[in-house]
């Protein structure tokens, strides 16, 4: 049978972990203090280390709660729309930049096919495209989404591109490039929780609480800047998008200055969505 100077100092082991010490060694009772005063000590030590396995086990699963979350990023549902703006600037040698300015409307149309074992369902999307808000719709193109408890693909004029990848996590990456023949293209997730907050000419704002920002490209140097980055709402699906394209001036007095000579950028921001 352990004795209580044994049963002290098994304590003293048992609470010493990952360097924080529930028991001072050097603080430890002398032999002439009585049972009662140890065993105070020992229950005061356990009591403050179920507080701050509580408080960890608490933050952990606050962070896992959002880990989780994925398909709600991408809402599949049958007649969901989002309207958005485009921005297309033109940039070239001597010329002033030229921009034209559209507006694109995604709708997810239809199911092409049902899920099946564990193949998931792939909707069709269709792609609408006007120059004003006072003009009729017209169909532009028809795409592809599937998504599953892993990731949502999303086929863009018969390229396959993995947009987002589950569980969430910030700074996870993978090859956004995986189901087509373009070479391997890591997307990296980031921002995760940030609110995003988009305004139109008309005063209308719009205010994203919860989104995520998934940087698809980013390849650059003195001489080209090739980068494109896409933002995902909760219960919305992409609000906004940006990417670019460009070659700087290289002669000896503007080398290094990232002065555009060629390129394009493309800016796509959310301006309504709903269901229809």
């Amino acid at each position: 049978m352990l004795s209580k100077k044994d049963l002290s100092e098994n304590y003293l082991t048992l609470w010493h972990v990952k360097g924080v010490s529930f028991f001072d060694k050097n603080n430890m009772p002398k032999k002439h203090l009585n049972s009662h005063q140890n065993m105070s000590q020992i229950c005061r030590s356990i009591y403050g280390l179920i507080l701050i396995i509580g408080i960890l086990t608490g933050c952990k699963s606050e962070t896992e709660s959002f880990e989780i979350s994925g398909l709600n990023f991408y809402p599949l549902t049958i007649g969901t729309y989002i309207n958005y703006k485009i921005t297309e600037t033109v940039y070239g040698v001597n010329i002033e930049p030229q921009i034209t300015e559209y507006q694109i409307k995604e709708r997810v149309s239809g199911v092409l096919q049902e899920a099946q074992n564990n193949i998931p369902a792939i909707y069709e999307v269709r792609r609408f495209r006007r120059n004003t808000a006072g003009e009729a719709w017209v169909l532009e193109a028809i795409w592809t989404i599937r998504g599953d408890n892993q990731r949502i693909i999303k086929t863009e004029s018969g390229t396959a591109f993995v947009k987002l990848a589950f569980p969430f996590l910030e700074g996870k990456t993978w090859n956004g490039n995986a189901y087509n023949n373009l070479g391997r293209q890591n997307y990296k997730m980031t921002d995760l929780r940030k609110t995003f907050v988009t305004s139109e000419e008309a005063n209308k704002e719009l205010v994203f609480q919860n989104t995520c920002t998934i940087l698809e490209v980013q390849d650059s140097s003195a001489v080209t800047k090739n980068c494109s980055e896409s933002i995902y709402a909760e219960n919305v699906g992409l609000v906004y998008s940006l990417s670019e394209n460009y070659a700087y001036c290289q002669t000896a007095d503007c080398f290094g200055q990232a002065l555009i000579e060629s390129g394009e950028k493309i800016e796509q921001k959310i301006i309504d969505f709903g269901i229809e």
